[in-house]
C-alpha cells in the first residue's frame, strides 16, 4: 500500500518517546508498504539525520519551519483562535501546500497523521484518515495542573481548556484513533468512538541484560528525557521524599538520573551525596542496562512509561507507582514492584538492595514479559491489520 505518513518533526535521534514510536513505526512498517514521510526540520543541523529516514521510506520530504515562526504562529493564536498551542506551534502553508502537491502527484492508500499536532493538516477526501495520538493530552495536561512553576501551572491550565474540545473533535475525522494504553482511550468516551488500543513496543534487541558489576554499590536509576515535566516532578518527588531514608538504611546505594536536556534543579541534584546527574548519554541501553534497579516514581503523565519497558526489557527490577504502572500488564511483585505510599516505596526499594537473588528474579520475569508482549514486531503487526482492514473496505 501506498501511505502518507504525516509526522511533526524527524524521528531520530532518539532522544524522546514520541520519535522513538515515530522511528520504529517506519522502521517496520516500510518493509511491507511504500511510504512517503512528510515532516518538519527546525534547524539545519536536524538535517544531518535524514539519510537514516530516508533508508526507510520511499521519499522524504522534510519542510523547514525555524522556531521564530513557530513563536510567531503561538503568539497570535493568543486571541482569535481556540486551537490548542502545541497544534498552532506547526502551521504552515508551506507544509499544506507540499502535502496538496503529493497529493495530486500519488494516489495514497491512507494517510498516517502522527501526533495531534497534526490534525489540521487537509489532504483529499478519498483518502482515508487514521491518527496515531500515542496518549490523551486531555489526561497528560490534567495530571500536570498542579506541577511546575505558576506561570507553568497557568500556561497548563490554558493549554488543557483549548485540548479538551478540540482532542474529542479531532477523533471523529478519523478512520481510526490509535492510543498506547486502554487508560487514554478511556477519556475519548464521550465521542463513542471505538479507540485502537496498540501497547508501547521495545527494541529488545538493543535493551537487553548485561553483565552487572559487583562493586559492593547498587545503582537505582531513572532514566527518560529530562525536560518532560512529569519526570522532573517524578525525580524531585523521589529525592525529597525518599532519598536521605533510603541512604540512611542502604549507604552503598547511589542514584543516577540519565536524560537529556535536564533543568537547572534537576542537575543541582548531583551535588547531593551519592547523586549522579549524567546529561546525555551516547548508549541509554547501556547506561540502564548496567544499573541494578529502576525507579520511576510517576506522579503525572499519560500513555504507556517507555522508561519502565526499557528497564523491564533490560532485565532490571522496576519499582513504580500505580500511576506509573498505567495499564501495563506486568504481574506486581513477580514481574513489577508497584507502591504509592512513600514509607511502602522506601520498604520495597530497601528489600531489593539487600536481595540480589530476588532483584535477578523478578528482573528475569520482566524482561520474559517484554519479549512476549511489547516487541516493535507486536506493535507493527497491529497496524498493518488497521491497513488491511482499509484495503479490505476499498
Amino acid at each position: 500500500m501506498k501511505i502518507l505518513f504525516i509526522a511533526p518533526r524527524l524521528p531520530f535521534p532518539l532522544l524522546q518517546g514520541d520519535r522513538l514510536i515515530c522511528y520504529y513505526r517506519l522502521k517496520a512498517l516500510s518493509q511491507e508498504h511504500q511510504i512517503t514521510l512528510l515532516t518538519f526540520y527546525q534547524s539545519k543541523q536536524d538535517l544531518q539525520h535524514l539519510a537514516k529516514i530516508e533508508s526507510m521510506c520511499h521519499e522524504v520530504h522534510a519542510i523547514h519551519l525555524p522556531r521564530w515562526q513557530s513563536r510567531y504562529n503561538c503568539l497570535t493564536n493568543v486571541i482569535g483562535s481556540k486551537l490548542p498551542f502545541q497544534v498552532a506551534y506547526y502551521r504552515s502553508t508551506e507544509f499544506q501546500a507540499t502535502l496538496n502537491r503529493l497529493a495530486a502527484e500519488t494516489k495514497f492508500d491512507v494517510a498516517h497523521y502522527f501526533l495531534l499536532r497534526m490534525a489540521e493538516y487537509q489532504v483529499p477526501a478519498e483518502t482515508v484518515e487514521i491518527i496515531d495520538l500515542i496518549d490523551s493530552m486531555q489526561l497528560n495536561l490534567s495530571s500536570r495542573l498542579n506541577i511546575g512553576k505558576p506561570l507553568s501551572k497557568l500556561f497548563t491550565k490554558q493549554e488543557l481548556q483549548r485540548i479538551t474540545t478540540y482532542e474529542l473533535d479531532v477523533v471523529n475525522r478519523f478512520k481510526h484513533a490509535i492510543l498506547v494504553s486502554q487508560r487514554d482511550a478511556d477519556y475519548f468516551q464521550p465521542t463513542g468512538k471505538q479507540m485502537d488500543v496498540i501497547p508501547l513496543g521495545i527494541d529488545i534487541d538493543l535493551f537487553r541484560p548485561q553483565p552487572q558489576k559487583h562493586d559492593g554499590t547498587v545503582r537505582l536509576i531513572f532514566a527518560g528525557h529530562m525536560s518532560y515535566a512529569p519526570n522532573i516532578h517524578a525525580v524531585q518527588w523521589f529525592v525529597e521524599n525518599c532519598w536521605a531514608e533510603l541512604q540512611a538504611r542502604c549507604p552503598n546505594t547511589q542514584l543516577i538520573i540519565a536524560g537529556a536536556d535536564a533543568p537547572a534543579e534537576i542537575v543541582n541534584l548531583g551535588n547531593r551525596s551519592h547523586i549522579t546527574v549524567t546529561g546525555r548519554v551516547a548508549s541509554m541501553a547501556e547506561t540502564i542496562a548496567q544499573a541494578d534497579i529502576a525507579v520511576v516514581p510517576m506522579q503525572s503523565g499519560s500513555g504507556m512509561q517507555f522508561k519502565i519497558l526499557e528497564a523491564m526489557s533490560c532485565g532490571l527490577p522496576v519499582v513504580t507507582t500505580s500511576f506509573g504502572l498505567g495499564t501495563i500488564q506486568a504481574v506486581p511483585d513477580e514481574q513489577i514492584i508497584v507502591a504509592d505510599l512513600v514509607d511502602d516505596l522506601i520498604d520495597r526499594i530497601v528489600e531489593l538492595v539487600k536481595d540480589p537473588k530476588k532483584r535477578g528474579e523478578i528482573g528475569q520475569n520482566a524482561r520474559e514479559f517484554i519479549e512476549a508482549n511489547h516487541s516493535w514486531h507486536h506493535a507493527a503487526a497491529k497496524i498493518r491489520s488497521i491497513y488491511q482492514s482499509i484495503k479490505s473496505e476499498n
